[in-house]
């Protein structure tokens, strides 16, 4: 096993819990992340999530749990009143904002204080 802090934080015990689980197509006794990877994960990677619907809210908020920091998340849709059931980051007082717009301030707002920062993208993906 290599020499790896997986200490550092509690911040990271998500992504070291991915990292280190052994499963039918992760084998962790064949892949052990250094450093660098760890490192790279907790600081330097960025991850982009396209659609802040009822999918992209969820994934936006355990990718921000489990570690990730740079969060980018891109959407061309408004919110609606029928979205409010089924998308939990979004409230009545949000009806007609955009959902990136408003799906990365609330990240931001309940976990900005662990590091990480959403960056909101309003259009269509061919023009990021």
């Amino acid at each position: 096993m290599m020499d790896v802090d997986w200490s550092a934080s509690h911040q990271f015990k998500h992504l070291n819990r991915v990292l280190l689980h052994a499963s039918p197509y992760a084998d962790v006794d064949a892949f052990q992340p250094g450093q660098d990877t760890i490192d790279y994960l907790r600081n330097d990677c960025r991850v982009l999530v396209v659609g802040a619907g009822g999918l992209g809210c969820e994934i936006l908020k355990d990718l921000a749990l489990s570690g990730f920091v740079k969060i980018d998340v891109i959407d061309m849709d408004t919110i609606e009143l029928t979205n409010l059931n089924r998308q939990f980051l979004f409230r009545e007082k949000d009806i007609g904002r955009p959902k990136a717009q408003v799906a990365g301030e609330a990240i931001n707002a309940r976990l900005g204080h662990l590091g990480v920062h959403v960056t909101a993208h309003v259009g269509r993906l061919q023009k990021l």
